[in-house]
């Protein structure tokens, strides 16, 4: 009875595995623009523009974009356009503190989830 049932589970496996050559999907190409879509960031000039240690950065769905400026230990914040809009964090082992390099991730509502690898913990 096994043996009989092993049999039939592995002719469906078979069968499934040849069932879908004909119906292959075109893999999605991707293309990049010589031109940045965005330009955030500058080497010399207002401090809000300045980044040192930029580990990680997020494109929220209203357009903002969020930079992990690692260097300063804080996230910044800047609107569609680019222009700086806030800082969140600062250096620290507390709420809202960071240590080490910042890795940002989306979540539900348009928010982010940050990480900090110095700490080990995430915070929103």
């Amino acid at each position: 009875m096994i043996r009989a049932t092993l049999m039939s589970t592995g002719v469906l496996v078979l069968l499934g595995c040849g069932a879908g050559h004909e119906a292959r999907q075109a893999v999605p190409r991707w293309h990049f623009s010589d031109q940045p879509l965005l330009d955030v960031g500058v080497a010399e000039g207002d401090e809000a523009y300045e980044l040192d240690g930029a580990a990680s950065s997020l494109r929220l769905s209203d357009g903002r974009v969020l930079v992990a400026n690692t260097g300063s230990s804080e996230i910044r914040v800047f609107d569609a356009q680019g222009r700086f809009i806030a800082r969140i964090g600062r250096k620290g082992s507390g709420p809202g503190e960071f240590t080490g390099a910042i890795q940002l991730a989306p979540t539900a509502l348009n928010g982010f989830a940050a990480y900090d690898r110095g700490l080990a913990i995430t915070s929103m």
